[in-house]
């Protein structure tokens, strides 16, 4: 199934440029495939930010809870750093970056506690794969992040919540009180006029 936008004078009132844009989901016997795609229609570059926000039950099937999964983030580094995150209310960067909370040798100990401020933006600096498992259950999910900058953790802060985002990620949200403009934006994504750009996401469930 594809599902696509394509800019019209009332997309440009908000987003001043000539784009198309699809995203693809194809069923596979492991799990899904995910295209995004990209076509800037313009005479002129298009800044852009692209994101997926996938969400898995955890427990996964009701076994164990929400504190017996673990995230094997491959390959594995010393240390990841994510963007200190502030509410204003809505969630903007301070322009510091922390350590990654429960991380060590590849693997994250999951815990609501690390979610205490809200999401973790996670600077990717060679992952290419997320897999969320547990001793406690035969089941896993891997997702496949390799054709993006940042990956994103998350679930409701102060809620307990059964479910964790696992987002791969083009693109930031904006430093609290720097204004920009989108031709700048950090870590946006450019497309030079007439050029086209695709990315993939593989979820595979065991």
């Amino acid at each position: 199934m594809t599902l696509s936008l394509k800019s019209n004078e009332a997309t440009k009132n908000y987003y001043p440029f000539d784009f198309e844009f699809s995203v693809t989901f194809t069923l596979t016997d492991a799990g899904l495939d995910v295209v995004f795609a990209v076509q800037n229609n313009g005479n002129s570059d298009l800044s852009y930010s692209l994101g997926y926000h996938p969400a898995f039950n955890v427990p996964i099937d009701g076994e164990g809870s929400f504190d017996d999964y673990r995230l094997d983030l491959e390959p594995a580094q010393d240390s990841l750093s994510t963007y200190e995150i502030v509410k204003k209310p809505n969630p903007y960067r301070s322009g510091k970056l922390e350590k990654l909370p429960n991380y060590h040798n590849g693997i994250v100990e999951l815990d609501h506690d690390m979610f205490a401020k809200g999401l973790l933006i996670i600077k990717n600096t060679g992952i290419k794969t997320v897999k969320l498992y547990s001793k406690v259950t035969k089941h896993a999910v891997t997702v496949d992040v390799a054709d993006f900058d940042h990956v994103t953790l998350w679930t409701k802060e102060g809620a307990n919540a059964p479910f964790l985002c696992i987002e791969p990620f083009n693109g930031l949200p904006d430093v609290y009180g720097d204004l920009v403009e989108l031709q700048s934006k950090e870590g946006n994504h450019h497309l030079a006029a007439n050029d086209s750009k695709s990315y993939h996401v593989n979820l595979k469930l065991q």
